[in-house]
């Protein structure tokens, strides 16, 4: 994309972009900041040229990506089932108590 330097002399940033002749000097201290400004205005982007197995290897590290995700997300989907159930057994059992009670309590009052 560029390459450069920064001369602490002039106190700015010489880099020599594609397609331009000499270098460009971007000076003071945000100089750093004025080439990014400098290459969003411009529109400047790097070009990569991807062969097909570069391509292949990308697609292969998205999918096993994907798949661990999708185990992550398998794994807590399950996690939230086990405590969802955990807490209908807590509620059913709280449930048989209260009951239980409540037939105590019946017959106490009965009598």
């Amino acid at each position: 994309m560029t390459t450069g330097d920064y001369d602490s002399g002039a106190d700015a940033w010489f880099m020599s972009i594609k397609g331009t002749k000499g270098q460009k000097a971007f000076e003071g201290d945000d100089g750093a900041i004025s080439v990014l400004k400098y290459f969003k205005k411009n529109k400047i982007m790097e070009s990569v040229e991807l062969d097909e197995v570069s391509i292949s290897k990308i697609e292969a590290s998205l999918i096993v990506w994907m798949k661990q995700q999708t185990a992550d997300i398998w794994n807590l989907s399950l996690l939230v089932i086990m405590i969802l159930e955990l807490m209908h057994g807590l509620c059913l059992l709280k449930e048989l108590k209260v009951k239980r009670h409540l037939r105590e309590m019946m017959v106490l009052f009965q009598y």
